[in-house]
């Protein structure tokens, strides 16, 4: 006779079958990890802890280098936050491809495929010769970040069970804060100095 299964118990699954559970259902107590997963999953998160303060600190970056930028491209005020609306945009957009793409894809790809896209982007817009190159390379800008940002944060509520996910977050929140911190100081230093025969803000 076949035993109902307890839904309250991520173990077992219909049929009386167990199965393994998730890493999110691992409390300290139960884990039976071997130190090759630890030290993996501790990389990981590191790195996506890297990802969240890198992409605050590209978020304050832009707005303190306004003036600089206008200056290259002969550009307004108002035609320099059409670069902050068209990321915003298509990040918003986008997001939920991202949140698709983490569901059935491997979620570590999809992140590091998201970060190769952020990054190829904003190199592009570091050499954009004109406003119109450089809202089309911010635009695309924020389908990789729709990538990374989705899947970094369920990789980190897979990663630790519920006593320890508080603090992961927290340290992923703190990280993004002083990515912000550090990327406003960065651009305010850098962004008027002419380095290696370029713009500062380039």
């Amino acid at each position: 006779m076949v035993e109902e299964a307890n839904i309250s118990n991520p173990a077992q699954v219909q049929g009386g079958a167990p199965a393994v559970p998730p890493l999110a259902a691992m409390m300290p107590g139960e884990p039976q990890l071997s130190e090759e997963v630890l030290a993996g999953r501790f990389r990981t998160t590191a790195l996506i802890y890297a990802t969240a303060m890198l992409e605050r600190m590209d978020e304050q970056i832009l707005p303190a280098v306004y003036s600089f930028i206008g200056a290259s491209w002969l550009a307004t005020p108002s035609q320099l936050g059409s670069l902050t609306l068209a990321r915003a945009l298509v990040q918003a957009l986008s997001s939920p491809v991202g949140g698709f793409l983490g569901h059935y894809c491997d979620r570590i790809k999809v992140t590091a495929a998201g970060c190769l896209l952020w990054a190829t982007m904003t190199s592009l817009f570091g050499s954009a010769q004109s406003l119109h190159q450089g809202i089309a390379a911010w635009a695309v800008n924020g389908l990789g970040l729709a990538m990374v940002i989705p899947t970094g944060q369920s990789l980190v509520a897979d990663y630790y069970g519920a006593a320890q996910r508080g603090r992961a977050f927290g340290g992923l929140q703190m990280t993004g804060a002083l990515g912000g911190m550090l990327g406003s100081l960065y651009a305010t230093n850098l962004g008027g100095a002419y380095l290696l025969g370029r713009d500062g803000w380039r």
